[in-house]
């Protein structure tokens, strides 16, 4: 016990509180600077990654951002082919949606390029936590199952419109199904509402703003700013599916 019965004493004590409090002041001072300065860093690594991937799954176009969100829906843009003098041009060469799916240890970030009859062009891992053989669901030989195929895609050894799970990762095959699922229905619903003059066609020829299906088992370019208003369905992913 410290004995404060004599004034040097108590001034000592004093002193060595304010020391801690100073010291502690600085630390979590440092910390949260740090943090801000990582987090932005983090960010723009993250927004680096998403584009180059949008240039990955169509080269040479422009990528307008569109009105639209959805549960587990981030963003959809709509790509054009770019003219000669890199402008985007009047052609729609494909979509791209970015969606999340909650795997085995958190979620999936996916980008979903759609081609304009609806069929799948690429599907790319953005970031996952998946480990093991689970991890294997962000390599290209899985993903490149999804190719052509088209909405209500299921985990199956066979079939027309299905891909073989992950041998030992059928939670994170399941999981990256239903992103690419969630991405192809958002993006047919976004499609399908009419545009303000009350025709069918989709409203994407202005920039614009904008992530349920799946199964589990054991589991060992630049996009523009200006968003043009699209109405969201009120429509439950799940109930599509069921």
């Amino acid at each position: 016990m410290i004995d404060l019965s004599k004034p040097k004493r108590v001034n000592d004590f004093l002193r060595l509180t304010l020391t801690l409090f100073i010291i502690a002041a600085l630390t979590a001072a440092l910390v949260g600077a740090v943090d801000s300065l990582t987090r932005d860093t983090i960010a723009e690594n993250q927004q680096k990654a998403y584009k180059d991937a949008q240039s990955q799954i169509f080269q040479d176009a422009d990528f307008i951002k569109q009105a639209y969100t959805e549960k587990d829906v981030h963003e959809i843009c709509v790509a054009r082919a770019l003219n000669e003098d890199g402008t985007a041009g009047d052609e729609i060469v494909g979509y791209t949606v970015k969606v999340t799916a909650p795997g085995r240890n958190g979620d999936i970030e996916l980008l979903v390029g759609v081609k304009p009859d609806k069929t799948v062009a690429r599907v790319i891992v953005l970031s996952s936590m998946e480990n093991a053989n689970g991890a294997k669901t962000g390599d290209e030989s899985f993903l490149e199952q999804y190719v052509n195929k088209t909405k209500g895609i299921t985990v199956a050894k066979s079939g027309g419109n299905t891909v073989a799970a992950v041998t030992s990762g059928t939670i994170s095959s399941n999981a990256v199904t239903k992103g690419v699922n969630t991405a192809l229905y958002a993006l047919d619903r976004m499609l399908d509402v009419k545009t303000g003059d009350g025709s069918d066609g989709p409203a994407v020829s202005e920039p614009t703003d904008t992530p349920d299906p799946g199964s589990a088992d054991s589991n060992g370019g630049t996009a523009s700013d200006a968003p043009a208003v699209l109405a969201t369905p009120d429509i439950d992913p799940e109930e599509v599916l069921q």
